[in-house]
């Protein structure tokens, strides 16, 4: 027993788990501390479905504007507490980059707008029109269904209450992370570039090749290991690399991504076999379903 609350005294994200318990937004909490820690890796869940089943059912809207709120308000929390500059977001690579930085900066004119008054909620409105006419959107469906829905808010009035509610599946020319690119909207942090683009490109290739995502290959041994191992242990060595070059010098690490992974394993299997220590704590947000 002694041995244990040594060890527990050793991490530095000791009493922030409970001080995360403490927040409003916050469902659950679970902590896997080891002493010879070098980061403390903060895991906050969030919600993200192909954007098509918005256009056909907006009553998922609700749940994931919800979560959305919780992260940013989790988000920003943590930003304050620890003095983070930057975080991590499912689905970053360098070949999403340019995208991703585009859709946070359109996002960031749009939300702006949206929030001051209805005269340039309007010119949003105008915005979007002119991106759905934009040949390069008009190549890619998936793209219009997301500029098409992101209409909708505007249309209804939702924009400036729920931001987008959209999520980027690797193929779209137009899209926005929902709880992960507003929260740098509203916090001012970097978002980081996150994963490995040739591990996540062959993951779903290779998922794509016997069917895609369905319910019974998201339930196979390949599923698992293609989509979510491999794709963690990446995202482990990526922040590792960040701190031991110093880009990193914050004790702590913030990522956000999709519910079903779970790093607990992925960080117990790093750290058995690197010098690299990882502390994790997994966040499930208030309205996270």
């Amino acid at each position: 027993m002694i041995y244990l609350c040594l060890i527990a005294m050793q991490s530095q994200g000791e009493g922030l788990g409970s001080w995360l318990r403490s927040l409003p937004q916050v469902t659950n909490v679970t902590c896997n501390y080891v002493s010879n820690e070098n980061c403390v890796l903060i895991d906050v869940r969030q919600i993200h479905e192909d954007p098509r089943t918005f256009v056909q059912d907006p009553t998922h809207l609700p749940i994931l504007g919800a979560v959305r709120d919780d992260i940013i308000t989790i988000g920003t929390n943590l930003q304050s507490r620890l003095n983070l500059s930057s975080y991590y977001l499912e689905g970053y690579t360098i070949n999403s980059r340019d995208s991703i930085l585009s859709n946070l900066k359109t996002g960031q004119e749009l939300y702006s707008m949206a929030r001051r008054n209805e005269e340039e909620r309007r010119e949003a409105k105008t915005m979007l029109n002119q991106l759905e006419a934009d040949p390069c959107t008009l190549t890619n469906q998936n793209a219009l269904q997301e500029i098409r829905m992101l209409k909708r808010l505007t249309e209804n009035n939702m924009l400036g209450d729920n931001h987008s509610t959209f999520d980027r599946y690797g193929t779209g020319t137009w899209s926005i992370h929902p709880q992960s690119l507003f929260l740098a909207i509203e916090s001012g942090m970097e978002p980081r570039l996150t994963e490995d683009a040739k591990t996540l490109a062959h993951g779903f290739a290779e998922i794509n090749k016997v069917g895609g995502a369905t319910e019974t290959n998201m339930a196979s041994p390949e599923w698992n290991q293609l989509v979510m191992v491999n794709r963690e242990r990446e995202v482990l060595r990526i922040i590792a690399n960040d701190h031991l070059s110093g880009d990193i010098t914050n004790h702590y690490s913030l990522i956000i991504f999709g519910g079903a992974h779970d790093f607990a394993k992925s960080v117990r299997n790093w750290n058995a076999t690197n010098s690299f220590k990882f502390s994790l704590i997994t966040v499930t947000p208030k309205s996270y379903q």
